[in-house]
C-alpha cells in the first residue's frame, strides 16, 4: 500500500542521513526531506515512535556536522540513566494507579543504540471509570534533546538550567471543564508527593502555565485551588481567531526516583486544541519558525523550511483530524506529497 511505501522510504531516509555525505548541501537536503515529508506523514498516520526516531536521526546529523558530538554522547548517557525508570512507574507517581491496559509504539535508532518508546494509556485506567481521554508519554530522544540544548542560550547541561521535558506527558480530554478538573487533581496529587518537586522552566516565571483565550484561561483557573494558583503564570491571548490561538495548560517538575532525577513536563489539552496544535495556525512548526538563535555551525534550517512542513501537513490532513494508518483514501495525497518533495529538493 501507499502507507507501506512511505514507511520504507522513511526508513531509507534515516539510513541515508546516518551515513552522512561529505557535501553539506546533500546532507541538508536529506534532513529537510526527512523533516518536511516523511516526519509529516508518520505523525499524521499515527506512527509516533517512528517519527521520533526519524527526527532524532536528523537532529544527531545536525549536531555531528557542527562538531558537537560530545553533546550527543552526554545526552545519550543521561537518557540511558533516566530510562532505567519505566514509564509505568512514572505514571504511578502522578496517578497512584498502575494501568492494566497500555498501547506502546517502539523504534530503534542505531547511533548510540537508542531505544524509543511512545506510550498511550486510557485515562479511565488512571483516574477511574468515569474519566474520558488518554495520556501519552515519552522520553525525549537523543537528537531532539541535544538540539534543544544547543539552540537555546537559556539551557545548559547543568541540572538547574536543563530543558524541563526530558520526559513528557500529554493528557488529551474532551473539553475544558474536564481539562480543568484533571489538571487540578493531578497537580494536587503531585504537590503532596515528596518525590515530586515543582520546577520552573527556563522560559517561564512559575511552574504552572496556562495560555489561551480569556474564556479558556478563566474556565481552567476557576477549577484550581489557591495552593495551585500560587504556582501559576498565565498568558491571555486576545483579539485573535480561535484557530490562531495555541491553548494549553501545563506544569513542570522534577521526579526523584532513587538516585535518578527526571525533569518532567506534563501538558493538558482538549482534543480540539490538540488537533489545532498539530496542524492549525499555532502549530509547533509555525512556533519554531519564529525562533532564531543557536550556536554558529549548527545546521539549523530556516523558517521557510518549517513553513513548508506546515503547508505539507495541511495537504495531508487539512482539518487536523487523526488519519488511521489503514486509511487508503489518502494514498493519492501521499503520492502527490512525495512528488512535491522531490520537486522542492530539485529546485533547492
Amino acid at each position: 500500500t501507499n502507507v507501506e511505501s512511505q514507511l520504507i522510504m522513511a526508513a531509507d531516509t534515516v539510513d541515508r542521513i546516518m551515513h552522512s555525505p561529505d557535501d553539506d548541501q546533500e546532507l541538508l537536503d536529506r534532513i529537510i526531506r526527512a523533516e518536511s515529508m516523511h516526519s509529516v506523514a508518520l505523525e499524521v498516520y499515527g506512527f509516533h515512535a517512528f517519527d521520533m526516531m526519524l527526527q532524532s536521526a536528523a537532529g544527531k546529523a545536525r549536531v555531528r556536522k557542527s562538531g558537537r558530538e560530545n553533546t550527543l554522547e552526554e545526552v545519550s548517557a543521561l537518557l540511558g540513566r533516566t530510562k532505567r525508570v519505566d514509564t509505568e512507574d512514572i505514571l504511578y507517581q502522578f496517578f497512584d494507579a498502575r494501568p492494566k491496559e497500555h498501547s506502546f509504539q517502539t523504534a530503534q535508532e542505531s547511533l548510540y543504540d537508542e531505544e524509543i518508546v511512545y506510550s498511550s494509556t486510557p485515562l479511565d485506567e488512571l483516574m477511574g471509570a468515569d474519566a474520558q481521554g488518554e495520556v501519552h508519554a515519552r522520553f525525549k530522544t537523543v537528537g531532539k534533546y541535544a538540539l534543544k540544548l544547543l539552540r537555546n542560550p537559556n539551557y545548559s547541561q547543568d541540572e538547574l538550567c536543563s530543558p524541563s521535558d526530558l520526559f513528557g506527558m500529554l493528557a488529551v480530554v474532551s473539553n475544558e471543564a474536564e481539562l480543568g478538573g484533571l489538571l487540578r487533581d493531578v497537580a494536587m496529587r503531585a504537590s503532596k508527593n515528596s518525590a515530586i518537586t515543582f520546577t520552573t522552566a527556563a522560559s517561564k516565571r512559575k511552574p504552572l502555565f496556562i495560555q489561551g483565550s480569556p474564556d479558556y484561561v478563566r474556565g481552567v483557573c476557576e477549577q484550581l485551588p489557591p495552593d495551585i494558583l500560587r504556582h501559576l503564570q498565565v498568558k491571555i491571548i486576545r483579539n485573535a481567531p480561535a484557530d490562531h490561538i495555541y491553548q494549553v495548560a501545563k506544569f513542570t517538575c522534577s521526579l526523584q526516583m532513587s538516585d535518578i532525577t527526571i525533569p518532567i513536563e506534563f501538558q493538558f489539552q482538549t482534543a480540539a486544541d490538540r488537533a489545532n496544535a498539530r496542524l492549525g495556525k499555532p502549530s509547533h512548526m509555525s512556533h519554531n519558525a519564529k525562533q532564531q538563535g543557536g550556536p554558529l555551525g549548527i545546521i539549523t534550517g530556516s523558517p521557510s523550511d518549517l513553513y513548508v512542513i506546515y503547508n505539507r501537513k495541511h495537504s495531508i490532513d487539512p482539518n487536523g483530524e487523526f488519519v488511521n494508518s489503514q486509511s487508503i483514501p489518502h494514498g493519492e495525497e501521499m503520492r502527490q506529497l512525495y512528488i512535491q518533495s522531490r520537486r522542492t529538493l530539485s529546485r533547492d
